[in-house]
């Protein structure tokens, strides 16, 4: 019985070695892939050039009347045009409107990976269609 302690103790601690081999792998497969989408961002901003602004707007929902507005960084529908529901639109070598930019918060509006829309980004990397 010993024995068979003894013999599960050494296959435990050998199973122990090989996940924390493999959680430094992943850490550093990790690490390499963030390295390299960064490289991919720095390298796909140098080739889409910079936005150039093309003049301001308002954004009104038509069966409302509402306008486009930002609360903090949230965007909402509000009854009045204010100030904070002025946009800058910005364009790209001429393929349309890449981004719209904030003209109080100074931040581009996009859309967050949970799908939520908002207006936090310090730069235009964003595309609205």
């Amino acid at each position: 019985m010993s024995r068979m302690g003894t013999v599960m103790s050494g296959a435990i601690a050998g199973q122990i070695d090989q996940v924390n081999g493999m959680t430094d792998q992943v850490d550093d497969m990790q690490d390499e892939t963030r390295a390299l989408t960064r490289m991919a961002g720095r390298m796909h901003s140098k080739v889409r050039g910079k936005p150039v602004m093309r003049g301001w707007i308002a954004l009104q929902h038509v069966a409302s009347g509402k306008y486009l507005d930002l609360v903090g960084e949230e965007l909402v529908l509000a009854q009045q045009l204010r100030n904070t529901g002025r946009w800058e639109a910005h364009e790209r070598d001429g393929d349309g409107v890449s981004g719209l930019k904030s003209v109080v918060s100074r931040r581009w509006v996009g859309q967050s990976m949970t799908g939520k829309i908002r207006c936090r980004g310090k730069k235009n990397i964003f595309n609205l269609y």
